[in-house]
């Protein structure tokens, strides 16, 4: 396949109005456009970080033969990051589309429950532009991939 200069993302936006699986959550999305008018398909991916604190707390701390007290206001640990990146296949297309603009495609939704969005929370969405074949290859592996398992979902597809 031959590579694909992408445009830039417009927007990474978000809002708590709607809901999630499981209840009221933030939704995330993105917003492209080319204008030069070349690109007609995209995929984007993320990678998500964030800090939550642990549940248990360490008084103590060693300095390898001898047990001492922690000092909990200098030498506190329970701060912790943790990073993810996404599982799903993210597509767009603007093909069928008067103007070519993708706007507020959704990329991921977090529960309000969730650990991620209690203290910070930050991601970074990287945007392809794909020509039609790839676009075609990466709707059937999301297929393959996502939509399978039941006695109603499509049947698998050929990948080539």
């Amino acid at each position: 396949m031959p590579v694909v200069d992408s445009p830039p993302i417009d927007t990474v936006s978000y809002n708590t109005e709607g809901t999630v699986v499981g209840g009221p959550g933030l939704n995330i999305y993105v917003s492209t456009h080319d204008a030069t008018n070349n690109i007609k398909y995209y995929r984007w991916d993320y990678q998500e970080t964030w800090q939550f604190h642990s549940n248990f707390h360490s008084y103590f701390k060693s300095n390898g033969d001898t047990v001492l007290g922690r000092d909990l206001v200098n030498d506190n640990i329970t701060g912790c990051w943790k990073s993810d990146t996404s599982s799903v296949i993210t597509l767009g297309s603007s093909a069928k589309l008067a103007q070519n603009i993708i706007s507020n495609t959704p990329i991921t939704s977090i529960i309000s429950s969730s650990e991620k969005i209690g203290v910070e929370y930050s991601i970074l969405v990287r945007q392809y532009a794909l020509t039609a074949d790839a676009y075609n290859f990466y709707s059937i592996l999301k297929k393959n991939t996502e939509q399978l398992g039941s006695i109603f979902d499509a049947q698998p597809s050929l990948i080539r």
